[in-house]
């Protein structure tokens, strides 16, 4: 997991995470695994028939969607781990890049404002 971190200024921070670890590839086999036990091709049970000619009817992009949504929230965890942020709202995040091999993401965090009492009376 690779990390870029700007300061945006006023508790907000932005932060792309590039990740390409082993919980993200595992989601992808597992998820195109689920898409070739439902193919259907004529002479042959469904999600029975050869790996090699299941394979074209599988829609790539969805197994692809499918493993980044199962590993979105991790990817997150870890993210605030490395980073020691604490968000105060709901992050927006952004997809910048995706592959079979890895994952380009851009969080925007706002934290919580550091309030300094000044003397009074």
């Amino acid at each position: 997991m690779e990390l870029k971190r700007k300061d945006l200024g006023k508790n907000k921070y932005e932060i792309e995470v590039t990740y390409g670890d082993s919980p993200y590839l595992d989601n992808i086999k597992k998820e195109e695994e689920k898409a070739l036990a439902n193919v259907e091709i004529k002479g042959f049970r469904k999600g029975k028939a050869p790996r090699n000619m299941a394979i074209t009817h599988v829609n790539h992009a969805k197994v692809i969607e499918a493993a980044f949504d199962a590993t979105l929230d991790l990817i997150f965890q870890e993210t605030l781990k490395e980073t020691k942020l604490i968000p105060f709202i709901q992050p927006s995040v952004v997809l910048k890049n995706i592959s079979d091999k890895q994952v380009v993401v851009v969080f925007t965090i706002t934290c919580k404002p550091k309030i300094t009492l000044g003397k009074y009376k």
